[in-house]
């Protein structure tokens, strides 16, 4: 039976639509019925109540999850994030501040030091090309100065991992297992297509546009010669 849980963004306010957005990608995967909340009086009584924020609460929450703006505001730096051990294995954290890997159960209210929301929305709202792009002479974005190219994560499923131990806190302090959703009808495996919508009017399009003009003209130029 899924676990019915409440979550209060207490975070700030710029960055609530794009923690909505996480907390619903998160939702798909993991076995969960999930209620976002903006304040504490709409939680029900038979939910798990996480906070998303730094700032107190009565009643108190049974798990926080810290915010760091930090991640939000800009791209991490290779300076910045370190690898950590956590329960549910190596992890990294983008923010080098952060005061523990794994839920930290010594306070009253139990912690989730990495902010999973904000590392989560940061690689995948911006992960590929990061806030401010470099491109090259061509006006694309080479892959070693993409966000994900300079902190070296192309072939790790960081979202997968943070998504993780969100869910493994979550299961902690409610006493109830959070497993994954069965996406994929038992496969071992999946593969989703999608595709580029950015300056769809450049690209391959573009490139069959010039060579075609350019071959009319020639085709013109002989036939006028």
């Amino acid at each position: 039976m899924a676990l019915h849980c409440s979550i209060l963004l207490a975070c700030d306010e710029a960055h609530r639509a794009r923690a909505r957005w996480v907390i619903d990608a998160w939702r798909i995967q993991y076995d969960v019925d999930v209620l976002v909340v903006d304040r504490s009086p709409d939680v029900p009584s038979d939910s798990t109540f996480i906070v998303y924020g730094n700032q107190p609460m009565s009643p108190p929450p049974d798990v926080r999850i810290v915010e760091r703006g930090g991640i939000w505001a800009s791209a991490p730096s290779l300076e910045a994030i370190r690898w950590l051990d956590s329960s549910v294995g190596p992890i990294v954290d983008l923010d080098g501040d952060a005061s523990c890997d794994a839920l930290d159960t010594s306070d009253s209210v139990p912690t989730l030091g990495i902010d999973v929301i904000a590392s989560a929305g940061r690689v995948l709202g911006d992960g590929i090309v990061g806030p401010r792009p470099e491109f090259d002479e061509h006006g694309r974005v080479p892959h070693g100065r993409t966000l994900i190219g300079r902190l070296g994560l192309t072939r790790r499923p960081v979202v997968d991992e943070w998504f993780a131990l969100f869910a493994h806190a979550v299961s902690t302090v409610a006493h109830h297992p959070v497993q994954r959703r069965d996406l994929w009808n038992g496969a071992p495996c999946a593969i989703c297509s999608t595709h580029d919508i950015d300056r769809v009017h450049k690209g391959w399009a573009d490139v069959v546009r010039r060579t075609g003009s350019a071959a009319i003209a020639g085709s013109a130029g002989r036939a006028m010669g």
